[in-house]
């Protein structure tokens, strides 16, 4: 490259980052617009705005000086001073997770995860199973259950995954550039991602699996480089796919991995290119099949995944290529690496010379793997707040962005300058973040600008912070979100009317108004699940179990919705499917007698003897459980012969005022249990 030519792209390189510095200064007047991605100091006074300015400022001077510093250093030096450097940056961030912890937990579901740890239910979902699994460990070790102690547990799990990020980042670094300067420039590129936020104290369970994404990475690229086996890249999949269902979407630079450099891969590899063309067209297909088959048998995934066309569900018309839906996969890309908008200035060529390198082309499949689930996965909560659950991209978008900047050494200049204003953007955009999840003002401020940015999916996040308020010993202030949230969302107060018409046994009024409500607002999850309870009561079975179906793929993990499923099972005769419905109510709501009775009373109809005696028991030993529960208990023991056992049941049912005509029937049938009397 010639001399003329490269200052004019480096001077071209700074005007682009000095606007992107401006377009952060500039879009954080304003709140209300559909750029959360980067408008993230909006909520913070004109004076600390200036941060914005005056780090952009810096950055300038910050490429400068790593462009003009010398790479020639002795490599024994080179790990001294990187240990060291690596070390200081990493003990000031672990600090910060903790002084500056989140205060408010209003993003994803944090308080609703605070909520249910602190039952101590120890529903795991099949979901993020690994993870709950730890976080139920670490709650455990308390005495007491508490929300206090399951706030800290989830922080807990946080720091700590973040601190082990934080360390493996730096040796993913080291093992994959070659100088001080380059390697620096890497750690701080991966530890300034937008994923960084998640291990602020966050409340969610993500950031394990997050850190378990960069082990897998660091784990593929070595691999790829030959300089471990392969086949750590197996366990390293397992782990995270272990921790996070969506583990399985790196599948493919799995196989990749596996399969670089032999027979089968070299084959592939020599393939004609309409060939491979087909081969992929063929899986694709095959894809499409599995997905129509799961589409059929599991309600969830059809409002788990955003809707090609809009349909009777698409809330607001929020479709697969809508604007909205568009710009906000936009939004969350930028918000997970900031300085990905820098990738425009790299040339062509050499982007073509890194795809492809071993180490590209594993990336790349990684990337494209977790930015298509990302875009295609229904925001329940709306994407301002569920950018949480797609964080793990984060991971291989940073490192490809970093590859991409330093992969040609003929222009090294220019990429030590796009790494520096990466990062630089990177502070600018994580600051905000973490300085709103700190403040407690700002944290509500930002909650109540996301539901207006997505009315719909707020429509139950309004109790949040009436229940904020109301822990917060304001009771005056939590009254007032109360009567602001009804009247913002006029279906509420229908639904309530509706609700106190079934509470009262006016099932044809309540079912009427239920229907009218889904009408208008087809995405409604506690009406769907209303109704299908109404219908239930009105012994409308078939009705009320599609009803329920849908209450189920709005929200896989409600107890209640199973439970009343299970049952529309049992009055149908699906006994497989209403076992199925209640273990998983079980599993949400242990504690509701309701529910483990009714499996009861499932596994006698399967004639499961041991089952239901083993559901019997346990009926009896939740509290205020149904005195019917004894007796069915001592019918059963006396049959089996444990007639001490049966007569301790009778009696027990006695004193909790059994039905007397009941209990001389059981006397009756089984003479033995003559020596129990009232």
């Amino acid at each position: 490259m010639k001399k003329g030519e490269s200052l004019m792209q480096a001077n071209r390189t700074d005007l682009f980052f000095v606007i992107m510095v401006a377009a952060y200064f500039i879009v954080s007047f304003f709140p209300d617009l559909r750029l959360w991605g980067i408008n993230s100091w909006a909520y913070f006074p004109i004076w600390a705005r200036s941060f914005i300015l005056i780090v952009g400022l810096s950055g300038l001077f910050l490429a400068r000086f790593l462009s003009n510093y010398s790479v020639e250093e002795q490599a024994s030096r080179d790990k001294r001073r990187y240990i060291f450097i690596t070390t200081a940056i990493s003990i000031v961030l672990i600090a910060l997770f903790y002084l500056l912890r989140a205060q408010t937990h209003f993003l994803g579901d944090g308080y609703e995860a605070i909520a249910l740890l602190s039952q101590s239910s120890g529903f795991l979902k099949k979901t993020n199973y690994g993870t709950v699994l730890v976080t139920n460990f670490i709650y455990d070790m308390f005495d007491d259950s508490s929300d206090s102690n399951a706030l800290l547990t989830y922080q807990v799990v946080s720091y700590f995954s973040g601190a082990i990020f934080v360390l493996v980042s730096a040796v993913l670094a080291w093992c994959q550039w070659s100088d001080l300067r380059t390697r620096i420039l890497g750690f701080l590129v991966i530890i300034t991602s937008g994923c960084m936020l998640l291990f602020f104290g966050y409340v969610e369970n993500y950031s394990l699996f997050v850190l378990l994404v960069l082990i897998y990475a660091m784990v593929g690229l070595l691999a790829v480089d030959n300089r471990i086996s392969k086949y750590w890249i197996f366990p390293a999949f397992v782990f995270v796919l272990f921790f996070h269902v969506f583990g399985s979407v790196l599948v493919l630079p799995t196989i990749y991995v596996l399969f670089r450099r032999t027979t089968i891969g070299d084959k592939i590899k020599t393939l004609q290119s309409a060939t491979k063309v087909l081969i992929a067209v063929l899986l694709g297909l095959a894809g499409l099949v599995i997905l129509a088959y799961a589409f059929k048998n599991y309600m969830f995934l059809r409002f788990a995944i955003v809707p090609l066309f809009d349909n009777r569900f698409t809330i607001d018309g929020y479709s697969l290529f809508s604007l909205a839906h568009l710009l906000d996969f936009v939004n969350l890309l930028v918000l997970l690496v900031p300085g990905l908008p820098l990738l425009f200035l790299l040339k062509r060529r050499q982007c073509k010379r890194w795809v492809r390198t071993s180490a590209g082309i594993f990336l790349l499949l990684l990337t494209g793997s977790s930015i298509l689930i990302a875009f295609i996965f229904e925001p329940k909560l709306g994407m301002p707040r569920d950018w949480d659950l797609f964080s793990f991209a984060a991971v291989p978008l940073s490192l490809i962005v970093f590859s991409l900047f330093l992969s040609d050494k003929k222009s090294n200049l220019l990429g030590v300058k796009l790494a520096s204003y990466a990062i630089v953007l990177g502070v600018i955009s994580l600051t905000a973040r973490v300085g709103i999840g700190a403040v407690p003002e700002h944290g509500l401020q930002q909650f109540r600008n996301n539901m207006k940015l997505d009315r719909a999916r707020g429509r139950n996040a309004g109790l949040l912070l009436v229940n904020y308020f109301k822990a917060q010993g304001d009771s005056l202030k939590s009254e007032e979100e109360l009567e602001l949230w009804v009247n913002t969302y006029p279906e509420r107060r229908e639904f309530f009317i509706a609700r106190n018409f079934a509470d009262r046994g006016l099932l044809p009024e309540a079912i009427s108004r239920y229907e009218a409500i889904v009408l208008k607002h087809p995405d409604y999850f506690d009406v769907w699940s209303n109704l299908g309870a109404a219908y239930l009561k009105a012994k409308l079975y078939d009705t009320a179990s599609v009803c329920l179906e849908i209450a189920v793929g709005l929200n896989p993990y409600n107890g209640e919705v199973r439970a009343n499923l299970g049952m529309c099972d049992v009055y149908l005769g699906r006994l497989d499917q209403a076992e199925k419905h209640l273990l998983q109510a079980e599993k949400a709501i242990p504690s509701s007698w309701t529910v483990v009775y009714n499996l009861a009373t499932v596994y006698q109809s399967m004639h499961n003897k041991g089952k239901y005696i083993e559901y019997l028991e346990k009926t009896i030993r939740i509290p205020d459980g149904p005195v019917g529960a004894y007796l069915r208990l001592a019918g059963v023991y006396v049959a089996s012969g444990e007639v001490d056992k049966a007569r301790n049941a009778l009696s027990t049912a006695i004193s909790k005022d059994a039905d007397t005509s009941v209990v001389n029937f059981l006397v009756k049938k089984y003479p033995q249990l003559k020596p129990v009397t009232r």
